[in-house]
């Protein structure tokens, strides 16, 4: 976590850019291309997009989801509620994810690559 203090212009900026890249490129997206959205519109995920059997799932290879969606979590709840919608709605799917949450998940991913410097800004007499 990373506080800037601007004395001059009394605000305090909370962000987590370091945390963002080590994620990003834990999940092999570091080279992937930058995402303007961390939500697509009229992005609709169900249960039906899960896997119907265990091998199935293992076959999909999303294992990696539940663990993703825990440190989207955690960047959503400390600095950037931007992303808490999408995010939220991963979560309902972390027992039995499909492709379709993976891609999602990788959208935010993206999303925060390219804006990796974004976080809450606190200003005075606020």
């Amino acid at each position: 976590m990373e506080i800037d203090h601007d004395m001059t212009a009394g605000t305090l900026k909370i962000k987590q850019t370091r945390y963002i890249d080590d994620v990003v490129e834990h999940f092999g997206q570091e080279n992937a291309k930058s995402g303007g959205n961390p939500c697509a519109a009229g992005l609709k995920l169900s249960k039906t997009q899960s896997p119907g059997t265990d091998a199935e799932q293992y076959a999909n290879a999303v294992e990696t989801v539940p663990f993703s969606d825990w440190c989207l979590l955690y960047i959503t709840t400390c600095t950037r509620p931007d992303i808490a919608f999408v995010v939220t709605l991963l979560s309902r799917f972390l027992e039995n994810p499909g492709q379709q949450h993976w891609n999602a998940a990788v959208r935010v991913l993206r999303y925060l690559k390219s804006t990796r410097q974004h976080g809450i800004i606190y200003q005075g007499g606020t």
